[in-house]
């Protein structure tokens, strides 16, 4: 598949090498979204191409942060991006999907029926309604703005935690209303470096120690 041979060489290229049962889950996965979850409104791309471009690799580009001893807690999974993609490369840690969507929910589940996903978690929910659990990466994709998502999601970051918001052009307007939820909730910015597509930013947020 000419799509998937490409991602294989770009996965390569931000130094994310996939081996043939990874690269065949997402390639099942990319064809989920294609059959069902465009049709559910989980979804407004247009084409597999576009998938991989715009959501496979995007997540992708996330692999180095994962903890491989710790939690994952993907907020506003939508369908399923970051969260699944990224748990078919680290099938060891824990991962918690969470959407205010009972649809993507759904969909979810059949996802990780269909590619033997085990430990993982997936639960129709607001991250304001999570109990105060700590994880070790909270991964914020296409959320809320980036005040309100912190000041959510702050509580549910490990002491030596981090969080990283995957933002577009809104980051330059946000970054400014931001400040005041970092200084009350002790957090602080520790870099910001440009994602792959457009004006994307990935911002990591940590505790202040």
């Amino acid at each position: 598949m000419k799509n998937l041979e490409q991602l294989l060489k770009q996965a390569e290229n931000i130094g994310v090498k996939l081996n043939p049962n990874e690269a065949e889950k997402l390639s099942v996965f990319v064809r989920m979204i294609l059959d069902k979850g465009i049709k559910m409104g989980l979804s407004g791309r247009e084409s597999e191409e576009e998938i991989y471009e715009k959501d496979i690799l995007d997540s992708l580009l996330l692999a180095p942060f994962v903890p491989l001893k710790g939690r994952v807690l993907d907020v506003g999974t939508g369908v399923g991006v970051p969260g699944i993609p990224l748990k078919i490369l680290f099938p060891e840690v824990p991962f918690y999907l969470i959407d205010a969507k009972r649809k993507a929910v759904l969909f979810l589940e059949e996802v990780a029926e269909k590619l033997s996903l085990t430990n993982i978690r997936i639960k129709h929910t607001r991250v304001e309604d999570l109990p105060h659990e700590p994880h070790d990466l909270i991964l914020g994709r296409a959320v809320s703005p980036a005040p309100h998502f912190l000041e959510a999601a702050s509580p549910l970051m490990a002491q030596d935690g981090q969080i990283i918001l995957q933002k577009g052009r809104k980051w330059a307007t946000e970054e400014q209303e931001t400040l005041p939820v970092l200084a009350r909730s002790k957090l602080k910015i520790s870099r910001v470096i440009n994602g792959l597509i457009g004006e994307q930013k990935l911002v990591f947020v940590e505790r202040v120690r």
